[in-house]
């Protein structure tokens, strides 16, 4: 890969980070996903092949690839930590990807267990004396929620069973598509039962009728086969999904998937795919897991949903930096649950690439963000007549002439002070959610106001005064009193949030928590070096050079000062307390696996006032060392770097 493309690369990693996480949140802890499967494993599988191929050093506890379950729990909710953590599953999609698997574990004459893969939620159920005890939500993939009152309500669990040994079952909550269609205000069946059961009031998850499979036997006198533990579960009352097989051999784990891939849709509840596990449990135990997955399962993905339809119209829009996005207007069509009318078209290579052009006939999937995406053209519907597209060579907002670098895709309008349309983005980006967040400016307002020049950047907004807003369409007394008040609760925020809103190239939400948990303020940052910035954990030398270099650029200098002046306070509430910074002025360099979260162990020393370094040299500290370390512990002990292991860092900690 030629270093010219190495920003390009990066960016793209920090944003699908970025993605992944809020995603993940809205999935896990919301019971709201914002993608379809199809989407969130497209991104998931591309930031997979890029922190393998051009940044291992990205590949850390920040990373999604590193996480299982949820990103926070629910708080209202009981905690137990899981007997063994509770796992996610890799993902194959097609033959090609299952086979190099078998490989990979060294199973291709292995025998196999084939399990519908239920989409629903996952869960963890503990009995004792043969009567129910508790069940868990997956949680974090190391602690759970406690659900039990909901799940005593799922009618096919056996709340008693004839076995007086300890034993744990896990399983997949789910709703069935009979009970979902009694239901008001869901978007599909997943989302269904995971809204019922976090519920408070187990009266009304019950009348939800959520449904349960059985799918893993954990106990102390399991047989040493997975097909033999799945009848053992049914023998003792466990609803156990009857269409599972044993296989063996690529073909016929294939043709299980080809069988079903159809035949699902005839099914009263929702399934998205195949799970395939070892039949032996002790190859399952020699396998071992990753952080993330079980080595001896893999989920089998049908493939995605597509849609055709035709291209109405094809738009140019600008963003806050600049970039020249293409987007297609179609004739509105049904896709996965939704109606689309808009897909994105990336950029010019894009459309040259495919030769996409006006009145096309197309097939789309969801696998943009929110706008779904063209993937081929269907050249036999083609108008004979129809003309390639032409990329326009100036801004649809501004008219400058739109420049490419050498080391980018992306073409962008360079008028970044002055171009309506970077400047509306900004302002947008700045208000929105992810961000400062001021609640009721959306889009149309802000195009509003600055049509009528009652602002020209961010600052303006603070000086709105109630004649300004009565001026818009729209609005009233009290709609103006909402705003207002709004955009003055917005000056109370958090350092992340402060240092997102700003619109750092590279710089998303998760580099921006980050950053707060390293400085105390915008000025701390501002006058951080670049050394400073580099040493960060999770903070490359190309998004510490972006961040030094807007910070040393007049017109982001005043932004902030005009920011302070009008009253804008971050609240970090990542300070370290100053009562107890017995870390304080300590360096640390984290390397290997632990028995807790990576995370969890940054955040303990960032507490403290030690820092989190990236790389080791002479000035670290300390190396804090799991299992597996690599090459960062050959080098502290050449540079007579003290080491220590979790234990070791406790007692530092105590002394």
């Amino acid at each position: 890969m030629q270093n010219s493309k190495l920003p390009d690369l990066q960016k793209e990693i920090e944003d699908l980070k970025d993605k992944l996480n809020y995603w993940n949140k809205l999935y896990y802890e919301e019971s709201q996903p914002a993608v379809s499967d199809e989407v969130y494993d497209a991104h998931y599988k591309r930031l997979l092949e890029l922190e393998a191929n051009y940044y291992p050093a990205f590949k850390d506890s920040d990373s999604p690839t590193q996480k299982a379950g949820s990103l926070e729990l629910e708080p209202k909710l009981k905690k137990y930590a899981h007997s063994k953590p509770m796992l996610s599953l890799e993902n194959a999609f097609g033959k090609p990807e299952l086979e190099i698997w078998l490989k990979r574990i060294e199973a291709l004459d292995d025998e196999f267990v084939g399990e519908l893969k239920i989409d629903g939620l996952s869960v963890s159920i503990y009995y004792e004396n043969g009567e129910f005890k508790r069940a868990l939500t997956r949680g974090n993939g190391l602690i759970g929620e406690d659900i039990s009152e909901n799940v005593k309500t799922i009618k096919t669990l056996p709340l008693e069973i004839p076995f007086k040994s300890k034993l744990e079952v896990r399983g997949e909550i789910f709703m069935t598509y009979s009970s979902f269609e009694k239901l008001e205000g869901f978007a599909n069946p997943r989302n269904a039962a995971a809204g019922s059961i976090k519920l408070l009031n187990s009266q009304i998850c019950a009348e939800r009728n959520l449904s349960i499979f059985v799918y893993e036997l954990i106990s102390s006198e399991s047989l040493p086969q997975h097909f033999d533990n799945l009848q053992q579960l049914s023998a003792l009352g466990f609803p156990v999904n009857p269409n599972h097989k044993l296989l063996k051999g690529i073909d016929e784990l294939q043709e299980f998937c080809n069988n079903w891939e159809n035949k699902r849709k005839t099914l009263d509840y929702p399934t998205d795919g195949i799970v395939f596990k070892l039949n032996s449990v002790f190859k399952q135990q020699e396998l071992g897991t990753t952080s993330k997955y079980p080595r001896w399962a893999i989920a089998y993905k049908f493939a995605a949903e597509m849609a055709e339809t035709q291209i109405s119209n094809i738009l140019i829009e600008v963003g806050r930096i600049g970039a020249i996005t293409p987007v297609a207007e179609v004739l509105p069509v049904q896709l996965a649950g939704t109606t689309v009318s808009r897909a994105s078209l990336h950029n010019a290579d894009y459309i040259s690439s495919l030769d996409i052009r006006l009145t096309d006939f197309v097939l789309i999937r969801k696998a943009g963000e929110i706008i779904p995406e063209i993937v081929k053209v269907v050249n036999e519907k083609r108008n004979l007549n129809s003309q390639a597209f032409v990329f326009p060579t100036h801004c649809p907002s501004c008219e400058s002439e739109l420049q490419i670098k050498d080391s980018e895709v992306a073409i962008r309008c360079p008028n970044t002070k002055a171009c309506p349309g970077q400047i509306q983005r900004r302002i947008e980006y700045w208000s929105s959610k992810s961000a400062i967040e001021i609640k009721g400016l959306g889009e149309a307002i802000i195009k509003q106001l600055l049509e009528q020049k009652l602002i020209s950047n961010i600052p303006d907004l603070y000086k709105l005064k109630k004649e300004d807003l009565l001026k818009l369409e729209g609005f009233k007394d009290k709609s103006v009193h909402n705003l207002l008040k709004a955009i003055e609760d917005s000056k109370n925020c958090t350092l992340d949030r402060l240092i997102n809103a700003l619109g750092i190239r590279y710089i998303g939400a998760i580099s921006a928590k980050l950053l707060s948990q390293n400085f105390n303020s915008l000025a701390e940052i501002a006058n951080a070096s670049l050394d400073q910035l580099k040493n960060i954990h999770g903070i490359g030398e190309i998004m510490a050079q972006e961040i030094y270099q807007f910070f040393a650029e007049s017109e982001n200098t005043q932004l902030i000062k005009d920011l302070e002046e009008i009253g804008i306070q971050a609240n970090n509430k990542n300070q370290i307390s100053s009562e107890n910074q017995v870390l304080r002025g300590k360096s640390f360099v984290i390397t290997g696996t632990f028995e807790k979260p990576r995370a969890e162990i940054e955040e303990s020393i960032a507490s403290l006032g030690g820092k989190i370094l990236n790389s080791i040299s002479r000035k670290t500290n300390y190396l804090l060392c799991g299992e597996n370390a690599g090459s960062k512990l050959e080098k502290a002990q050449t540079l007579n770097i003290q080491i220590l292991s979790l234990s070791d860092l406790e007692i530092l900690i105590n002394a």
